[in-house]
């Protein structure tokens, strides 16, 4: 879950979005979940060039099967 500080984070009049959010996903889902929210975090920062302009708010839960 991200808030909009995420999803909104903009450069010009393109925003990150949920395909940002799901880029980085991809690319770190097999992560430890603190280094998942903060490469989500860091992603949306620098596609913004360094500047977001809302609070930024992660929230990620890995569920293990069989357990």
């Amino acid at each position: 879950l991200t808030s909009d500080g995420v999803t909104e984070a903009r450069r010009g009049t393109e925003l990150f979005d949920g395909a940002g959010v799901a880029e980085v996903v991809r690319q770190h889902y097999q992560d430890d979940l603190k280094t998942l929210n903060t490469q989500l975090r860091d992603a949306a920062r620098a596609f913004s060039d360094g500047a977001l302009q809302d609070d930024v708010c992660l929230l990620s839960v890995r569920i293990k099967s069989g357990e």
